[in-house]
């Protein structure tokens, strides 16, 4: 953003990133409470996360990582959470990636609901540059993807 200058084109990708960090934290809001509610059903954290209120909702799998988020948003260290955010996501991608690559190449009769256009391929390129992110991750700031992986 500091390459366009002060001009509109600046505040535009400024406003688009600004949308795209809100829609990443709520996708973060929503998986870890669903990680969570399963864990805890399968009995590997406290039964307490995975009951649910009226409407079906984990309450307490939302609530209590939203409180350590917010204590660790105090700490000042803002864009090192945002980094281990994206180190966490570029990680998970990388993941997801092969694991759909070893699924195809294992059941590639396997009856899908969906089929990725391109298949393996797509897949492949996706992975490149989801590993480019996990490398670059640790370009910009090694210390965030260092604790990420508990080193």
């Amino acid at each position: 953003v500091e390459a366009l200058g002060d001009g509109t084109a600046s505040k535009i990708v400024n406003y688009i990133g600004l949308a795209g960090l809100i829609a990443s934290f709520f996708s973060i809001m929503y998986a870890y409470s669903r990680q969570l509610f399963a864990l805890s059903r399968a009995g590997y954290l406290p039964k307490t996360l995975s009951i649910t209120n009226s409407r079906k909702a984990p309450t307490l799998a939302l609530i209590v990582p939203g409180v350590i988020g917010f204590l660790l948003s105090l700490t000042g260290q803002g864009g090192m959470l945002l980094n281990m955010a994206v180190f966490g996501a570029a990680l998970s991608y990388v993941l997801m990636m092969v694991s759909h690559i070893v699924l195809r190449r294992n059941e590639p009769n396997m009856e899908r609901p969906y089929r990725t256009p391109g298949g393996v391929v797509t897949t492949g390129f996706a992975l490149i540059i989801a590993a480019l992110a996990v490398v670059a991750t640790f370009v910009v700031d090694s210390t965030a993807a260092l604790w990420c992986l508990g080193v």
